[in-house]
């Protein structure tokens, strides 16, 4: 990514497989050094254990983690990164909070808006394909917002290891 001009490299969740310290510490060598501003939205992976803190061992390495929705402004883009795991669950989740604090982060966008989660908004309540992501309503809810705040939004994701693309909006 560097040698294609990266400047900044956006990282979706499942940084680690099992949410073991060693995994986040060797995730966090990968990435403090690579001399362009990293982002983490942590995904369902990286709370398979209990006993380990994604936040704190991600920090340790220089990775800043923010538990809130937040944004990074590069030329022409508003990237915005937001969390939707459930500790030990495969699925997502889209709180109404959660949803209010990245519609706001669109809305202020200087131009476009780049949304990253960790899981997909589905279609449905019930997912109809392997693995689940946030479920209809909460995925709706947040699409038909992101369209009133900012049309020119895009929403990315990373749960389903696999490459799709669906329109909502403009």
């Amino acid at each position: 990514a560097l040698a294609w001009g990266a400047e900044a490299i956006i990282v979706k969740g499942d940084v680690t497989g099992d949410g073991e310290p060693v995994e986040f510490r060797e995730v966090g060598r990968l990435l403090a050094g690579v001399g362009v501003p990293v982002e983490v939205t942590l995904g369902n992976h990286e709370f398979h254990d209990p006993d380990s803190d994604p936040f704190a061992l991600l920090a340790a390495a220089g990775i800043h983690v923010p538990t809130e929705p937040w944004a990074l402004d590069l030329p022409g883009v508003r990237v915005i990164l937001g969390h939707t795991w459930i500790a030990q669950e495969r699925a997502g989740r889209m709180t109404p909070e959660q949803r209010g604090q990245i519609v706001d982060l669109a809305a202020e966008a200087p131009a476009a808006a780049f949304v990253a989660l960790h899981h997909q908004p589905q279609r449905w309540r019930i997912p109809n394909q392997y693995p689940p992501g946030i479920p209809g309503p909460e995925a709706v809810a947040l699409l038909d917002a992101l369209v009133a705040a900012n049309p020119s939004t895009m929403v990315a994701s990373g749960h389903t290891h696999r490459h799709r693309l669906h329109h909502h909006g403009p």
